[in-house]
């Protein structure tokens, strides 16, 4: 995805629910319209205001195991996907994921659609819902920060049943250094274009 920052600027500005760029850091992850099951093949480009500051390899997708079935562990609706094409609004703030790694946690509601039909492609199926599922921005990876190199996995897996999950160790831990302090952090997610 070889993006400018003036086309995706534009592109998140003219979303219907756009209201402002944040002052502070923020994110837009775009979806991959080729959707590799189980593949991060995502991107999550940081901002502070317009001003573009790193990004990352990640997934907006549950992983394999969850869209094919995995889903029932947590839900009798679907597996999370969250809503494309739209802004969350300091909808995250720096917290613990899973109690044990540092991240963004999701602190308000976001749209999300129930993907049902246990192929290995994530899909926007049936009508959106608003709600709190603890869908984190996160690493693929429990051993970060700790001044070594870790060799990130290539396959979501387990570590997505919804959450925005980076797999860059570098890009992850300076957007989590950046953004610990703000009091919130917000998101926006695109479809490719």
């Amino acid at each position: 995805m070889n993006y400018t920052d003036k086309q995706l600027l534009n592109k998140v500005k003219s979303l219907p629910d756009f209201k402002y760029i944040p002052k502070d850091y923020w994110a837009i992850f775009v979806r991959s319209k080729s959707d590799v099951p189980d593949a991060f093949d995502d991107y999550c480009f940081l901002y502070k205001g317009e001003e573009f500051i790193t990004r990352s390899t990640c997934t907006t997708n549950p992983g394999a195991p969850i869209l094919t079935g995995g889903w029932k562990k947590y839900t009798n609706k679907g597996a999370a996907v969250i809503k494309a094409n739209q802004w969350m609004y300091g909808c995250f703030k720096f917290g613990l994921h899973a109690g044990k790694m540092r991240a963004l946690r999701q602190i308000k509601n976001i749209w999300y659609h129930r993907d049902n039909d246990n192929d290995n492609k994530a899909e926007e199926l049936g009508k959106p819902e608003l709600a709190l599922y603890n869908t984190n921005i996160h690493s693929n990876s429990y051993k970060l920060f700790q001044k070594i190199k870790i060799i990130m996995g290539t396959k979501i897996g387990l570590w997505s049943a919804g959450c925005l999950v980076l797999n860059q160790q570098e890009p992850y831990e300076k957007i989590i250094n950046l953004t610990e302090k703000q009091a919130d952090f917000t998101a926006v997610i695109i479809d490719e274009f």
